[in-house]
């Protein structure tokens, strides 16, 4: 569902209620709605503008500029929040008072972060990831990994491990507090309920720098190059081994930033699918956030799923109905057809018996010939009437086995026609004679 405005008529909502109760309007974010007005150039009220009306202090309202722009005029809202299914709603509406009440106890990053927990009360995934940090031998840019079948797919600076390792172990004890478990997934974290499960990451967010060569690493690199042009400067068949092609050293360096980003794989609008830190918050403080926000997840894949199977169930009922009224037509057509030679043999046999009515019935001048056509004549009459009468349609109509006991021919024969006399609607039946559905 997709919300259309003007910039004027986005102009006078943030102006006259805060962004924050526009959300059930139109069915985003406010984070949302504040870029779509960065986007669209609207002016947004300032820091503690409502703080100010609220105890009556004067505020300055700024001015809407118009542009003659189409593209920037037209402003449309997916209302992807609005199209979830009730169960998903209530818990995205729990998970927005969560955090509400988070950010109105003011919690301070200096000292959030918990305590360690011992590794015997950790649980089995933090315990093999833990394990694996230990084994692990950094690489050139510091990191670590767990990855691989029985781990979780985390990568992090060495500085970082019991950061994640926390996380992981504090995560998983949100989760089982609402009947949801951890599971190494190799390249990740899995979590399933029933039918329905979901991939969760954790890594660290990394950025590139440009290398700064060393002394040493500059003279190995000029090493390198000599010994290429020793080698092209040979002939072909007598140059050696080959000289590696590669810099002494990089390019860039990856610089891992100490930020750690959780991120959920799916596909769901209006669901929250990654967290990570901020200046004003860490993955610590907030995963009991972060596991309602799995479950919301798992909520809305399972209202999927339900929606797709009852999509398919009435594929197959119509595919089914379909396959019915064809069958049921052409059975049509195969009775009709047995009628239209019943009633032609019916005919044949009225006009055979009339004309030997009137013709002769025994041999005169000499007709011998006339005579035996007339026997003949007799004859297929006689079987022109047996093929007509009652117990001869019967043997016919058993072989041809065009009026067996009630199937679902005639019961999706009959439902379609009881639909179209309740509703009186003749031109409904006249349309849908070819369909019988």
């Amino acid at each position: 569902m997709t919300k259309t405005l003007t910039r004027r008529e986005l102009y006078d909502a943030v102006w006259s209620k805060p962004v924050i109760k526009l959300e059930a309007e139109f069915g985003v974010s406010n984070v949302a709605i504040a870029k779509m007005c960065r986007r669209h150039r609207i002016p947004t009220p300032p820091r503690g503008y409502w703080a100010k009306i609220e105890a009556g202090k004067p505020v300055k309202k700024a001015i809407f500029v118009e542009f003659n722009d189409p593209v920037l005029n037209r402003i449309e809202f997916l209302r992807s929040t609005t199209d979830l299914s009730e169960p998903v709603r209530a818990l995205v509406g729990r998970a927005r008072v969560a955090r509400k009440e988070r950010r109105v106890r003011a919690m301070n990053v200096a000292n959030a972060a918990p305590a360690p927990a011992p590794e015997q009360d950790m649980h089995p995934v933090a315990r093999r990831t833990t394990a694996a940090f230990r084994k692990a031998k950094p690489d050139a840019s510091g990191a670590v990994s767990a990855k691989g079948e029985g781990f979780c797919g985390v990568i992090v600076h060495k500085d970082g491990i019991d950061r994640a390792v926390g996380i992981l172990s504090g995560l998983a004890k949100q989760l089982s507090a609402v009947g949801l478990d951890l599971a190494a997934a190799g390249e990740g974290l899995r979590v399933a309920r029933d039918q329905d499960c979901v991939l969760v990451t954790l890594r660290e967010e990394t950025r590139s720098e440009k290398h700064l060569p060393t002394p040493d690493e500059i003279a190995a690199e000029e090493r390198r190059q000599k010994r290429l042009e020793q080698y092209w400067s040979r002939p072909s068949g007598n140059r050696g081994p080959e000289v590696s092609h590669e810099k002494a050293y990089p390019d860039n360096d990856i610089i891992y930033t100490g930020r750690l980003i959780l991120s959920a794989d799916c596909w769901a609008r209006g669901i929250r699918k990654k967290w990570a830190d901020g200046k004003a918050q860490r993955l610590e403080l907030i995963l009991d956030d972060i596991a309602t926000g799995i479950e919301i997840i798992l909520a809305a894949k399972k209202a999927d799923r339900e929606d797709a199977e009852r999509r398919e169930r009435e594929r197959r009922e119509r595919a089914r109905k379909d396959e019915i009224a064809r069958q049921h037509l052409a059975r049509e057509q195969k009775r009709m057809c047995f009628m239209n030679e019943v009633l032609e043999h019916a005919r044949k046999a009225d006009a055979l018996r009339k004309w030997l009515a009137t013709a002769p019935a025994s041999e005169k001048d000499g007709l011998v010939y006339f005579s035996r056509f007339r026997q003949w004549a007799v004859a297929w009459l006689e079987y022109l009437e047996d093929l007509t009468s009652a117990k001869g349609m019967e043997e016919a109509l058993v072989l041809c086995d065009l009026f067996p006991e009630m199937d679902d021919f005639q019961y999706c024969y009959t439902d379609w026609r009881e639909k179209c006399l309740a509703n009186q609607d003749n031109d409904s039946m006249a349309a849908n004679r070819s369909g019988w559905s």
